[in-house]
């Protein structure tokens, strides 16, 4: 079989799964649940792991919690400076989130000048003709 041995999902993985989203991944010494760290934790592949959610709605709505806790985690910490604001931003834009500046590109420019207008100078010097 080509890429490697393959996994038969079983319950027992799901419930092992939602052990981890539920703070096992602070026991394994992570900073913020992960899908790596789900699977080092299952003891899979990443692929596996995605395997296993597009196959199976139980797990798939595990992962679902995993990547929801992991957004709520990123961004209170992010806010609260515990967490790096590169870093943050990093996991947050995996969840959609961006960092957009508009610009306004309809700019006026006024003129301005110490030297006398053409009116100005005939009133005060009178008519160059």
């Amino acid at each position: 079989m080509a890429g490697g041995r393959q996994t038969e999902y079983t319950e027992f993985h799901n419930e092992k799964a939602l052990k981890y989203v539920g703070g096992g991944w602070k026991e394994d010494g992570s900073v913020i649940p992960s899908i790596a760290g789900l699977a080092l934790h299952l003891g899979v592949a990443r692929t596996t792991v995605y395997k296993w959610a597009d196959e199976n709605d139980e797990f798939s709505y595990t992962l679902e919690r995993l990547l929801s806790k992991q957004e709520l985690k990123a961004l209170n910490n992010g806010l609260s400076s515990e967490f790096n604001a590169q870093i943050t931003k990093l996991v947050l834009h995996n969840h959609g989130y961006t960092d957009k500046q508009e610009l306004d590109s309809n700019v006026s420019f006024a003129m301005v000048s110490d030297e006398p207008t053409t009116e100005e100078w005939e009133k005060e010097f009178g008519s160059a003709e």
